[in-house]
């Protein structure tokens, strides 16, 4: 899931602190658990797709906050990854 968020330079450090927050508290694991939340990638070549957007964004001057790789050990999930100065949003998928 993709989710973006716009805000005036006023707001912006406590909107990513919030937003940074929240992610560090989302409980990866089996998508069959309870008390787990993001779902797996369909396929690897959704998830290679993913990670390009994170890679092409940095590539372009964005910031990632937090997360951008797959947690441990592995799997098809990427871990909730906030991205901040981004110049195309809809470049993120």
């Amino acid at each position: 899931m993709t989710t973006t968020a716009w805000t005036c330079s006023t707001y912006r450090h406590a909107l990513v602190g919030r937003v940074t927050h929240r992610a560090a508290t989302i409980r990866l694991g089996d998508p069959l658990a309870e008390g787990t939340e993001p779902a797996p990638m369909a396929s690897k070549r959704r998830l290679a797709t993913v990670l390009g957007f994170v890679d092409s964004a940095r590539a372009e001057g964005a910031c990632v906050v937090a997360g951008d790789r797959q947690p441990p050990p592995g799997g098809l999930v990427v871990g909730p990854t906030v991205i901040t100065k981004v110049r195309d949003p809809f470049a993120l998928g």
